[in-house]
This record gives structure tokens, sequence and C-alpha cells, in this order.
């Protein structure tokens, strides 16, 4: 499933390709040369096209 992640990480947006959208209130971990960051997903935005299907999903990430 295609899910942009939007934090103060990703401020434009990092394109996944994950199997489930996590809930608002899960943490998601980043893991980096200089350590693990750890966000809250705080809102989750689901966009159609005009047929209903799903055609994008957003999801917000705060510290």
């Amino acid at each position: 499933m295609k899910i942009i992640l939007i934090g103060e990480d990703h401020k434009d947006g990092l394109h996944v390709d994950w199997p489930t959208v996590p809930r608002v209130g899960e943490l998601v971990a980043f893991r980096y040369r200089g350590g693990t960051t750890v966000q809250k997903v705080t809102s989750i935005q689901y966009e159609c096209d005009e047929r209903g299907n799903m055609s994008e999903i957003e999801v917000r990430l705060t510290y």
C-alpha cells in the first residue's frame, strides 16, 4: 500500500510501500546511522479518486 509519511524528519513526505497503515497513536521508528528516532502517528488522511478507489494515504508524525 502506498503511504506518504510527513513529519519533522520528512517535511516533503517520505513515500513508503507498507502492507498496513499505522493507526493514530502508534509509534513508527526510523533507524539512521546516528541512531533511531521514534515518532507518533497523529493523523491519517485517506484520499480517493472520483470512482472511490483509494489513491493516497497521508500519515502525519510528530515526536
